[in-house]
């Protein structure tokens, strides 16, 4: 998604530099289409942000995270090819932060710790990694999330999933994680679940499979 993501931005920087005198736009059909999906998108990020504070989440690891670079990038191409008659001071302030963005990550690189601590962030939440899913099936989801730079290494979280949506869990209460050879999930009641690490012995003398009862809050 990383490569995708920036091959994509490469393009449309590239053609706005090579076409800028020119000034090519989408058209005002195009452009009128592309504002309503930018707008539909922000909306639904807003309430998408709203619903995480209480840990209800789209269903799915990359989904929220695909909607919001749908939406930067549908602000770039705004940006760099909107109908310009149609210019709205408002919105084109908005779709230039979201196209000088990528941009203004590269100079944060060269500021010592917050700089790395900001483009880690963004990272973090918006491009994410595969490798952050410790376990996944049908019903249940332990996920590593993103908890800020140099933040200490937790349990996974755990999120339930329900039609459309998942929901986020109490933290875990478990004593050790470390590299698990695998992790398994049983069913013990409609709210009450045993998550099994096993382990392998990694980092200690414990080969036994460390178990884990949650009861499920949601």
């Amino acid at each position: 998604m990383f490569t995708l993501i920036l091959i994509i931005i490469f393009v449309i920087y590239t053609f706005f530099l090579l076409t800028r005198k020119s000034k090519p736009s989408i058209g005002e059909r195009s452009t009128s289409k592309l504002r309503f999906l930018n707008f539909m998108l922000l909306v639904l990020l807003i309430g998408l942000v709203i619903l995480a504070n209480y840990n209800i989440y789209l269903r799915g690891y990359w989904t929220t995270k695909i909607l919001i670079w749908v939406f930067i990038l549908t602000s770039m191409i705004l940006f760099a090819f909107e109908y310009r008659p149609t210019l709205n001071p408002i919105t084109r302030t908005l779709y230039g932060f979201f196209f000088y963005l990528p941009i203004a990550c590269i100079p944060l690189c060269f500021i010592p710790f917050l700089g790395w601590a900001i483009v880690l962030g963004i990272y973090g939440y918006t491009i994410g990694d595969e490798n952050d899913i410790k376990y996944s099936d049908n019903k249940y989801r332990l996920q590593q999330t993103y908890k800020g730079f140099m933040a200490p290494a937790s349990a996974p979280d755990l999120f339930v999933k329900n039609g459309i949506f998942e929901y986020k869990e109490k933290p875990l209460d478990v004593r050790y994680l470390g590299d698990c050879d695998s992790i398994k999930i049983n069913d013990l009641s409609n709210k009450k679940i045993k998550i099994i690490f096993y382990h392998g012995g990694h980092f200690t003398n414990e080969k036994d499979p460390i178990e884990v009862n949650v009861d499920l809050e949601k």
